[in-house]
């Protein structure tokens, strides 16, 4: 860790009052379960806020908004309208919540002094408690390279590997970002500056089938955060799968046809979530990823390393940390990595099958067209809608010239009535009568004539 990644001065917390609010953060890492907490900690938000416990912000994204903008950084390069403020909302959202709290983005975990900094000032008012879930490397290499291709990267699975071997001033930008967000014992001590090691929590993910009714990671997460884990509906939570090596090259291939072309928001919809989340995970004869070799046996070497460093420290471990480090002999991968004992074997990631791809391209475009026809049927649907109101439009607009004109007829005739009620009531009989009658009608010619007399002979006298 270089100069500029040391810890800043963080709060001190070592005599925090009690009854204080509690703030669970959980900062990652990627691909360690995360979308599935967070699936299902938003589902349950309601069942949550009648325990007391809120899971802020008003739609999915809005933690994954506060992450970028308390780092003040960009998702793909893409400035979300969405995010400039984020962060501050999250937190007052939060600060006037009178109980406990849980924040959940893994895009936390790469964040810098100054940022953690800013976040732990936020939450001062709160009792935090930082959450960090972790697999073993081994598993953790080919899923953060399959992840970055699929979010529009090109490297090839060689490449990434040399990447984070390589010294860290000569490191490719997703080698750095690999180790600043999977290195389990740096996360938590850049994070942890300021906090008692008994308000760091780490969970591990252990490595064997997972055949229980729930998933241990959430059995293992309700125990750090309190919550009674059989209380809420995990029927709806929605993993993040693995593409497997024909697929992820399949993308890795469009993703260098397709440049910089089409704009992000375009390409999260279509290749990230209809293709790379929607589609292609789910091929039955898809090949899982997996390091072997030399690779392997490097990468075994750090999960020691870091889970060596783990060991040194005061942390709340819920799990094993034996679950960080893979047997020496590979064995037989994880049901996560093959998606069942009679999946295909694993392959190296950079030896695609062409008749896989092949494949894998045809349910692609299937699926795009699908989704295009989708779309067109729902611009022919507004298109109908806009067509239908258009008119209606047209029928309001007549009424309103009718009404209009009947309104002017109705101000002229009042205007009438109340020149006539303006008058003194005995003229206003007179004038009445003389209309139907001739000889009052000649009584009150006379009358004027004799008042307009008067009124010449008054200005002769003056």
């Amino acid at each position: 860790m270089d100069e500029t990644d040391r810890p800043m001065a963080g709060l001190d917390r070592a005599a925090e009052p009690l009854n204080r609010p509690v703030t669970y953060l959980h900062i990652g890492a990627p691909k360690s379960g995360t979308t599935y907490l967070q699936s299902l900690l938003w589902n349950n938000r309601d069942a949550l806020r009648e325990d007391g416990v809120l899971y802020p912000g008003p739609h999915y994204l809005s933690h994954t908004h506060a992450a970028l903008d308390l780092q003040r950084t960009r998702f793909a390069g893409y400035a979300d309208p969405a995010v400039p403020g984020a962060w501050d909302r999250l937190v007052d959202e939060v600060r006037a919540w009178n109980g406990t709290t849980i924040i959940s983005q893994e895009l936390f975990s790469p964040a810098r002094p100054d940022a953690i900094e800013r976040a732990m000032a936020s939450l001062a008012f709160s009792d935090v408690h930082l959450v960090y879930t972790a697999r073993d490397l081994v598993r953790q290499a080919p899923a953060a390279w399959q992840e970055d291709i699929k979010n529009r990267h090109t490297i090839t699975f060689e490449e990434f590997m040399a990447a984070l071997r390589a010294p860290a001033e000569e490191m490719h930008p997703l080698g750095v970002g690999f180790w600043r967000m999977q290195d389990a014992a740096e996360v938590l001590e850049r994070w942890g500056a300021g906090l008692r090691p008994g308000h760091i929590h780490l969970i591990t993910i252990p490595r064997e089938r997972e055949r229980a009714r729930r998933s241990p990671l959430w059995e293992r997460f309700c125990q750090v955060t309190g919550l009674a884990p059989e209380r809420y509906d995990t029927t709806r939570a929605t993993p993040n799968p693995s593409l497997g090596a024909d697929e992820a090259n399949l993308l890795r291939r469009l993703n260098l046809a397709l440049g910089e072309d089409l704009r992000w928001p375009l390409y999260n919809r279509c290749v990230t979530g209809l293709l790379a989340v929607d589609t292609l995970p789910h091929r039955p004869e898809r090949r899982p990823i997996v390091l072997t070799g030399p690779d392997r046996d490097w990468m075994r070497d750090q999960c020691v390393r870091i889970v060596g460093a783990l060991r040194e420290r005061e942390y709340d471990v819920v799990g094993d940390l034996d679950d960080l480090v893979p047997p020496v002999s590979p064995g037989e991968p994880a049901a996560a990595e093959t998606g069942g004992p009679e999946g295909p074997s694993p392959v190296r990631p950079d030896e695609p099958s062409e008749t896989a791809m092949l494949d894998s391209a045809v349910v692609s475009m299937v699926a795009l067209l699908g989704r295009l026809q989708k779309w067109r049927d729902e611009a022919d649907h507004l298109q109908r809608v806009n067509a239908e109101l258009s008119a209606e439009g047209e029928t309001l607009r007549a009424e309103r010239s009718a009404l209009l004109a009947e309104r002017e007829a109705l101000r002229a005739e009042i205007a009438a009535q109340r020149e006539i009620l303006a008058k003194p009531a005995t003229k206003l009989f007179v004038r009445r009568l003389s209309e139907k009658n001739r000889a009052v009608m000649r009584a009150r010619i006379i009358y004027w004539n004799v008042v307009e007399g008067l009124r010449r002979v008054r200005r002769r006298a003056s």
